[in-house]
């Protein structure tokens, strides 16, 4: 488990040390204005690095909480009960708890998509000037990024979720529509004025009616099946987001020095007082 971070926080309230004449215990040539960005993006970046053990645990529980211990066919059988439009009045209505959990996965994705970037900034801030030689830990910190990145991708690739469910159920649903036949009709009335002069009158007349298509039940089996596939597509996404936080909380843990001070000079130019959030 992650415990309190006990790495230095920049702040606006703390100034810049001054030199004693030997050393400079923190030094930038940027302004303490032009200061706060860089501060802000590693204290926050600190924060989603601590917090990536609980994203895990909390997502621990919504699956369990979400996810009943049952077989895949009593969820179809509970989603086949559920009630839908007599046959020629209607397609079925949206599936409530899928949706739900179309709409969890969303949230939860882009929540991990933040703590995720803010991890990736937090390394490149620690990333020393470029240099020859004495490079190891940066290519840590390149590795571990790239392994970030790639989870990233992944992850944002879940916000289409709830779109994509939606209109792949509306494809297949569109087989249940009731066909519509058109029967037109048209006629012709030939008159005679007064005058002797002939005209003609054309009526066109359009009958539309819809027609109840009884003979394929597949169709219907489709929308209960497709229900099932993405509810349990939902426990495989929540699944794979807390992997990818278990995952990134050993990249950190396993190279945290590396990450931290990747030359190994520390704060102050030695090779002590490294950061350490775990």
């Amino acid at each position: 488990m992650i415990s309190h971070l006990h790495s230095h926080h920049f702040d606006r309230s703390r100034r810049r040390p001054k030199r004693d004449g030997r050393t400079t215990r923190y030094y930038s040539p940027l302004s303490d204005v032009d200061m706060d960005p860089i501060a802000e993006a590693i204290a926050t970046g600190e924060q989603s690095i601590s917090g990536l053990v609980d994203h895990a645990v909390e997502l621990g529980g919504l699956i369990q909480k979400s996810f009943p211990a049952v077989p895949l066919q009593a969820v179809h059988d509970k989603f086949a009960a559920l009630p839908k439009p007599a046959a020629g009045e209607g397609k079925p209505p949206v599936n409530k708890e899928v949706v739900a959990l179309c709409n969890l996965v969303r949230d939860q994705a882009a929540i991990a998509t933040q703590e995720f970037l803010n991890a990736e900034m937090w390394i490149s801030m620690k990333a020393p000037s470029c240099s020859d030689g004495n490079n190891f830990g940066v290519d840590v910190q390149n590795f571990v990024t790239t392994e970030l990145k790639a989870m990233r991708t992944k992850i944002q690739a879940m916000l289409d979720v709830v779109s994509t469910y939606h209109w792949q159920r509306g494809l297949g649903l569109e087989k249940l529509a009731s066909p519509k036949t058109s029967d037109v009709s048209e006629s012709e009335n030939n008159e005679v004025d007064g005058e002797g002069k002939k005209t003609s009158k054309k009526t066109t007349t359009t009958t539309s009616k819809t027609t109840a298509d009884k003979s394929i039940g597949d169709f219907e089996q489709y929308y209960v099946a497709f229900d099932v596939k993405q509810y349990h597509a939902a426990y495989v996404q929540l699944s794979e987001l807390k992997n990818f936080y278990v995952t990134a909380h050993a990249l950190f843990s396993k190279n945290m020095k590396r990450l931290a001070d990747p030359r190994g000079e520390g704060e102050s130019g030695s090779a002590t007082n490294v950061m350490s959030m775990f």
